[in-house]
């Protein structure tokens, strides 16, 4: 019966695009929204909702090029933020130069 079930459902998924890094980064930002809608305001219960059936539309979607050129832009822009911190993280701990001044006396 499970075996049946698993069957049909691959068989289903066929030809679709799945899952990616930008599907699981909506699955969290879902996470933090229904919190907040929960703790905060209703409001982000309903943006919440509308993420997950965007990310619903794109693990069924059949047109994977979209998809994927969505996913790869999404990849990039992570790219870039990260290597902003890193950057940033770096230059705070930069030290700054010690500059020695050597001074002869003259009697």
């Amino acid at each position: 019966m499970k075996d049946n079930i698993m069957r049909k459902f691959n068989a289903f998924m066929m030809g679709r695009y799945g899952n990616d890094d930008l599907t699981r980064f909506l699955n969290y930002m879902v996470l933090v929204l229904l919190a907040l809608g929960i703790l905060v305001s209703p409001f982000f219960s309903n943006v919440a909702f509308a993420l997950l059936i965007f990310e619903y539309f794109r693990i069924f979607s059949k047109n994977i090029n979209a998809r994927s050129s969505e996913n790869v832009a999404f990849l990039m822009l992570k790219r870039k933020v990260i290597t902003k911190k890193i950057i940033s993280k770096l230059d705070l701990n930069k030290e700054k130069p010690t500059v020695f001044i050597l001074a002869r006396i003259v009697e």
